[in-house]
């Protein structure tokens, strides 16, 4: 898994360092240039998947944010895993059926660093912390146990194409590192990401739509 991690960096590196011999702004002025624009509020649903110990499982979230004249976002979402991923434990011999359960809270940071013609690349960060836990699926009060805080960092890198001024769709990969981890629950869930997306940019149907409006 850290060889994985490093590759990714490497690659992130390189290309942005491409970008920059492609006469492209520096990172600073260009996320300094980012924030003196007026920022504009977003909110988001997306999903996104890893792996636990080879399982692919998948991780839904909600976002609210702040944009930046289209190049820089920063905001906190929640993030939760899909309920019924089962695992089987044993106790004093027996064998108990117990639900993995992971949630938590991330600060995230956007910077598209490329944005030409309909292409977009986009570089999301994300620092989260909450909790994962375990519960008995066969107690009737779904007992909750091995709850522990977990932290976790999360880089990505994400190709958008844009279409019909007011739609995107793309996808990307990335890294979960568990920089906290629950030692009471053996599944592994550091691991790649990857996900698909699809927007509708309801900012700008909304000024055209105002646009239109006023004349």
């Amino acid at each position: 898994m850290r060889i994985f991690a490093f590759i990714a960096i490497v690659f992130c590196v390189s290309f942005c360092a491409e970008a920059q011999d492609a006469d492209l702004p520096s990172l600073t002025d260009s996320v300094r240039s980012a924030f003196a624009e007026e920022p504009r509020l977003i909110a988001r649903l997306n999903t996104h998947n890893a792996f636990v110990t080879g399982r692919p499982i998948r991780t839904y979230g909600a976002k609210l944010g702040l944009s930046y004249g289209e190049r820089v976002t920063v905001g906190l979402g929640y993030n939760w895993m899909r309920h019924g991923e089962s695992v089987i434990r044993q106790t004093n011999g027996i064998d108990e059926l117990r639900e993995l359960r992971m949630a938590y809270v991330s600060f995230f940071f956007e910077y598209s660093f490329l944005y030409r013609k309909n292409w977009q690349i986009i570089i999301p960060v994300s620092c989260g912390v909450g909790r994962n836990r375990e519960l008995l699926s066969e107690t009737p009060s779904r007992t909750s146990v091995n709850s522990r805080a977990i932290v976790l960092y999360e880089p990505a890198m994400i190709a958008e194409y844009h279409f019909l001024r007011y739609f995107g769709i793309g996808a990307g990969v990335g890294f979960r590192l568990m920089i906290v981890s629950n030692r009471e629950i053996p599944e592994q869930f550091t691991a790649p990401t990857w996900q698909l997306r699809f927007r509708v940019k309801l900012g700008q149907i909304r000024r055209d739509f105002e646009e239109r409006m006023s004349n």
